[in-house]
């Protein structure tokens, strides 16, 4: 049946991706009219949206040109590839779960069933490390730094930040691009994961004061600050300063240990009167070595402001750990 909607469909097909304005000027239709044959696309999941007002475009769904097989997969292999797995195309189309892995392993050349079994198995070498919802990243330390160094009493991730083989994982990249692109629609999407496990480990840790890692590069919109407006305690907030070099030298750009700890104990400062709180949650968005995290308690310490300082991160470095090398 050739009706508007099919039409649309098919010219759509034929230019790759196109805009309302376009659309009504070709059919010669209003574009309300064109709004709601688009939305019911959408609806049947015939087309993605892309951009953001003032400029949108409607492209054919890329899972559309996934080949549909009948993969020999367990059930329980497939739940656990939808709840983990993402992949973000160059372009910035998202496919997620398990149409976005076939997708992953089919531009890569790979075999789905094998892929899918080492993804899985990774996964579950990853939840070992875990203790309730966190990976207890507190051996790391151990393995860093030496016993008399050690002033991170407890480290923990929510997420691997990276997978060997496989690259950033889901949680990896949305952080990623959330805060490379000022993203806020991203960054409240990383939020709503994320603030009901800080809240749950402030709880369980029994801790009294909370302090955010400030960051290295100038954004117009900041992660760590759009993350402590949506935390919702009633906490003290023990502020730490960065401070500004005439060359701001990002973290994460330097490789040897030496280094970091020298831009952390040189570049930040904790910037509070109170003291001698028992416990005190140290939370950033990444850890590599720990060198930041580390230096900070070192320095929470020194000003008595707690006894005790833990570190929690969205998502860190597997590095260091005994089973799990990065690659």
């Amino acid at each position: 049946m050739n009706t508007t909607k099919t039409k649309i469909l098919k010219y759509i097909e034929k230019n790759d991706r196109t805009s309302v304005n376009k659309l009504s000027e070709i059919f010669s239709i209003g574009k309300v009219m064109i709004h709601r044959h688009l939305n019911n696309l959408l609806k049947n999941g015939d087309l993605v949206k892309i951009g953001t007002p003032p400029k949108v475009y409607y492209s054919i769904d890329r899972k559309s040109d996934i080949e549909k097989v009948d993969y020999n997969i367990n059930p329980e292999v497939i739940k656990i590839i939808n709840d983990n797995f993402t992949l973000l195309e160059p372009d910035g189309v998202e496919i997620e779960g398990f149409d976005g892995f076939v997708k992953w392993c089919t531009d890569r050349n790979f075999k789905v069933e094998d892929r899918a079994d080492e993804y899985v198995k990774l996964i579950k070498e990853y939840d070992e490390f875990k203790r309730g919802n966190f990976i207890d990243a507190t051996q790391k330390l151990t393995t860093t730094f030496n016993k008399e160094n050690q002033f991170l009493d407890e480290l923990y991730y929510m997420y691997p930040y990276s997978f060997p083989v496989y690259g950033k994982t889901k949680m990896g990249q949305w952080l990623f691009h959330a805060k490379q692109t000022q993203n806020k629609n991203l960054m409240k999407k990383v939020i709503n994961i994320v603030i009901p496990q800080i809240e749950n480990l402030i709880k369980e840790k029994g801790v009294n004061a909370v302090s955010f890692v400030p960051p290295t590069v100038p954004r117009n919109i900041q992660f760590m600050s759009e993350l402590r407006n949506h935390l919702n305690i009633n906490l003290p907030i023990i502020k730490i300063e960065k401070i500004k070099t005439e060359i701001m030298i990002q973290q994460k750009s330097l490789k040897d240990i030496g280094d970091r700890i020298k831009n952390a104990e040189g570049t930040m400062i904790i910037n509070s009167e109170n003291t001698n709180y028992e416990k005190l949650l140290l939370i950033d968005d990444f850890t590599g070595s720990g060198s930041t995290l580390n230096i900070l308690a070192k320095k929470i310490k020194k000003q008595k402001i707690a006894g005790v300082v833990i570190g929690l991160t969205i998502t860190g470095s597997m590095n260091g750990f005994e089973v799990i090398k990065e690659v």
